[in-house]
């Protein structure tokens, strides 16, 4: 398979946990972003000539652009869990001093 070929299928990939990322289907994401590593490490496993470095090179610099995307997104999710975690956290503390002063 062509360089070009590989390259188009990562991104393909990338850009798809991306879509899943948005979506927030996290576990899709992680399965994703598993293929996504496969075939960048099949991508690399034999030396590339100037043309496919080259190539790859244009690739790559667009996976990471996807990556960090991705990576703000599961940050952003993070923060809204914790968020929703403290508020759970505070109304288990009401009910439990409700439960305790209403003997």
């Amino acid at each position: 398979m062509s360089i070009e070929r590989q390259m188009h299928d990562l991104l393909d990939t990338g850009r798809q946990m991306l879509a899943v990322a948005q979506a927030g289907d996290w576990n899709r994401a992680n399965e994703i972003q598993a293929e996504c590593h496969r075939r960048a490490e099949a991508l690399f496993v034999n030396p590339l000539s100037t043309s496919e470095a080259v190539v790859a090179a244009e690739g790559v610099e667009e996976l990471i652009a996807l990556h960090a995307q991705v990576m703000a997104l599961c940050s952003n999710a993070r923060e809204h869990f914790m968020q929703d975690m403290d508020e759970l956290n505070q109304g288990r503390q009401a009910v439990a001093q409700y439960t305790a002063n209403s003997g």
